[in-house]
């Protein structure tokens, strides 16, 4: 029985782990930006790409695994929805390069 028990145990721990970090872990997952807002590094990134002009992009603090902003981009409303996001997640600080950059990455 208590082998059972540490089975059911080791089954849950790898499942709670991988979905905390494989996420973020992915090969794919490309830096567009990083920039620092008061100390703070965050990074935005190109999670997974369809095709040429669209893509799923997420806002993040560099180094503490939490994510916001998670969306799919393939046009200029989308992104200007993203960086609306991202701008009210730092404070109301704009950051340009964060539209320059991913427009030249789908070639917006």
């Amino acid at each position: 029985m208590k082998i059972f028990k540490k089975i059911g145990l080791g089954i849950i721990s790898l499942g709670l782990i991988s979905t905390f970090y494989i996420p973020e872990a992915k090969a794919g997952n490309q830096t567009i930006v990083e920039f620092d807002v008061n100390g703070t590094k965050y990074a935005v990134k190109l999670v997974t790409q369809i095709n040429a002009n669209t893509g799923k992009f997420l806002f993040k603090e560099v180094g503490s695994g939490k994510t916001s902003c998670k969306t799919w981009i393939g046009s200029i409303a989308q992104l200007t929805k993203f960086s609306a996001c991202v701008t009210a997640k730092i404070g109301g600080v704009d950051v340009p390069a964060i539209s320059s950059s991913i427009k030249n990455e789908l070639g917006l």
